[in-house]
């Protein structure tokens, strides 16, 4: 049986934290209600949080991506993987597509730790192998390999606007060509799709921050700007929320800080 001290207890206060680390419920409780305790007896003690069971990282309201150094938690990266679903079937893709630009974008609810601006790099990835949204994924048992090849990523923004909060990336044409490449028959529908592009992982470093990203917010999507032979102004729209497989990846770069056999 696995003892997981800190990992468990680090994910279930990013999700419930707001963006103040430090105060967790202070905010909505009226100060006459504070209870003040005086003793002149203190009692020194210690504390564990042990785990039965793995942590459920599927289905997750939001993905959590960032990297935090706990001097209690260690230092940890959280990633995750997701599928990209079609918004309309029988997509007609006309003559000779060429790709223009492409962009993922995120509605995020909120971050945990110190800056946005500590969001030093992010890449995107191309899964190799198929995620489920009917399976359930583990935190100790992961069977999906980490994707390798190259990333798509070409640059990002961390908006800090309060009214329109986005993680925004710009990936490369390479990226949009391997969808458009499917041709018409290859984006008939999600089912058809799905067997031919698994889904993206996203990984990024930051120096002490993660942000929860809401796949299905307004402005989470993933978009492919194109033109064909009739037109130079067409897109290709996917959805990020909704029926699309999400995991979560908590990878705790100091091991013997997180899980003692």
């Amino acid at each position: 049986m696995n003892k997981i001290f800190s990992l468990s207890l680090l994910i279930g206060l990013i999700a419930v934290s707001c963006t103040d680390p430090n105060t967790i419920g202070l905010e909505v409780q009226p100060t006459s209600d504070n209870i003040i305790i005086n003793s002149d007896d203190f009692i020194s003690f210690t504390s564990a949080t042990e785990s039965e069971d793995s942590l459920r990282t599927d289905e997750a309201l939001s993905l959590i991506l960032g990297e935090l150094d706990d001097s209690d938690f260690g230092n940890n990266r959280s990633s995750f993987y997701s599928q990209i679903l079609l918004n309309d079937n029988n997509t007609d893709l006309g003559t000779n597509p060429t790709v223009d630009s492409v962009v993922l974008s995120y509605t995020y609810s909120g971050y945990y730790g110190d800056e946005l601006a500590d969001f030093t790099s992010i890449d995107v990835l191309v899964l190799q192998d198929d995620i489920y949204k009917d399976s359930v994924y583990y935190s100790t048992s992961f069977p999906i390999p980490t994707p390798g090849g190259m990333s798509y990523i070409e640059s990002f923004s961390v908006s800090n606007d309060t009214e329109k909060p986005l993680l925004k990336v710009k990936l490369s044409n390479d990226f949009g060509d391997l969808i458009l490449d499917l041709e018409n028959e290859g984006l008939k529908d999600n089912e058809v799709f799905l067997e031919n592009f698994k889904g993206i992982s996203v990984v990024a470093s930051a120096q002490n921050t993660m942000l929860y990203l809401n796949p299905d917010g307004s402005n989470s999507f993933l978009k492919i700007y194109y033109h064909n032979e009739d037109s130079d102004s067409l897109s290709l729209d996917f959805e990020l929320g909704g029926d699309a497989a999400r995991i979560n990846l908590f990878n705790e770069k100091n091991n013997n800080a997180i899980i003692e056999d």
